[in-house]
């Protein structure tokens, strides 16, 4: 059989963070594997190194840094090497990429193949985990676990490269406040305990949740890793809502049970419309704003695209009128909301001044802030119809 012989080298890419210091092995691969993009002939000595926690450490925050580039579409994933064009035919083919939220991964990026991401990756994990992780072979994550890497982030389809590019508010561990432990290490086999907080994205400065993983590392590589998210307890505050700014007001979004109701002048209630197909109780979303408001109705939307400005665009489907106005130190308690993922589905809307309409959707906040809820300006986003 004719093989074909690769030198892989262990190097550092990613951010400027320096992995562990191995020398460039050899590897023979053959004609099968880069046919059927498996990795089940690979193998390895292993390697007379004595690696520290230092070392250790290096990996995981430059793994990590890897996937943060993929998450925030930076780097190799930047915009301009994903193909991102709108595509008509997700009804008609759903088990296309495409339908799930991926987009072309174009080669300026450095990448043609799913091999390709895995021979990058061969430098932060073991060939173990990439075959379970990369091709198929999945081991069952626990379910409240958070996974080291996030293998499904690129597929190959047709011999065409996808990354997975749509984006909701997860929290996202911010790698420069990473610490590592050495738990044991016993001839080849280490296992590591990182800590590592959120990524504080709104500088907010308030205490981020923190995750701590216990990675495994077999020769110097990840071969498995699993950690929680463990959450700050809050004391509740009047600073605890979400802010969003428009024009020179500010309308917020807080938890109605955070805060001592008796101290407003007047509250207005508001049912949210029964989800149909959905038995479940919702969440209690108070709204108000800094300046008074006008003619505030709840509305549900629906999201489109809107092929003239190439981007997601939104219509109302249905409106109920709330209040006439609202002034400030007035709110409105809209009960029994519930999220229905990423895209948001319902908002309110509400004028200024004459003429003078501002629409925000309001969705669940997952993200890493403490608030419960996120208001978004889709003011511009709002078509006709």
């Amino acid at each position: 059989m004719k093989k074909i012989k690769v030198i892989t080298m262990l190097f550092m890419v990613i951010l400027g963070l320096a992995a562990c210091s191995r020398e460039p092995q050899e590897t023979e691969y053959t004609i099968e594997f880069f046919i059927a993009h498996q990795w089940r002939y690979l193998s390895r000595e292993p390697q007379e190194t004595e690696y520290t926690i230092e070392d250790f450490g290096a990996t995981i925050v430059a793994a990590g840094a890897f996937w943060e580039d993929w998450w925030n579409l930076r780097g190799a994933f930047s915009w301009e090497h994903i193909d991102d064009y709108y595509w008509a035919y997700w009804i008609e083919q759903p088990h296309h990429p495409r339908s799930r939220g991926f987009s072309e991964l174009l080669p300026s990026s450095g990448f043609e193949t799913i091999t390709d991401i895995a021979l990058h990756l061969q430098q932060f994990y073991t060939d173990t985990w990439i075959n379970r992780e990369m091709f198929g072979d999945r081991a069952v994550t626990p379910a409240d676990a958070i996974f080291f890497g996030e293998p499904w982030a690129f597929e190959e389809y047709d011999g065409v490269l996808y990354i997975a590019s749509a984006r909701a508010g997860f929290i996202r561990p911010d790698w420069t406040t990473a610490t590592h432990t050495l738990i044991s290490q016993d001839d080849d086999i280490a296992v590591v305990e990182t800590v590592v907080f959120a990524y504080d994205h709104r500088a907010s400065g308030n205490e981020m949740p923190k995750a701590t993983f216990r990675i495994v590392f077999e020769n110097g590589r990840i071969d498995s890793g699993f950690g929680q998210w463990e959450w700050p307890v809050i004391e509740p505050e009047f600073s605890q809502g979400f802010y969003a700014p428009f024009e020179d007001y500010m309308l917020f979004a807080y938890r109605p049970e955070d805060f001592d109701l008796s101290n407003f002048d007047a509250i207005l209630y508001m049912p949210h419309p029964a989800l149909p197909g959905v038995d479940i109780q919702g969440e209690d979303i108070l709204i108000g704003a800094t300046r008074s408001i006008y003619n505030i109705s709840l509305i549900l939307i629906e999201n489109i695209w809107d092929e003239a400005l190439n981007q997601d665009g939104f219509t109302v489907t249905e409106s109920f009128l709330i209040a006439d106005f609202l002034n400030p130190n007035q709110f409105i308690i809209i009960n029994n909301y519930v999220g229905l993922g990423s895209l948001p589905w319902s908002g309110i809307t509400f004028t200024t001044a004459p003429g003078e309409r501002h629409f925000f959707a309001m969705n669940h906040d997952n993200s890493d802030s403490p608030s419960w809820f996120v208001l978004l300006d889709i003011t511009e986003q709002m078509m006709v119809g």
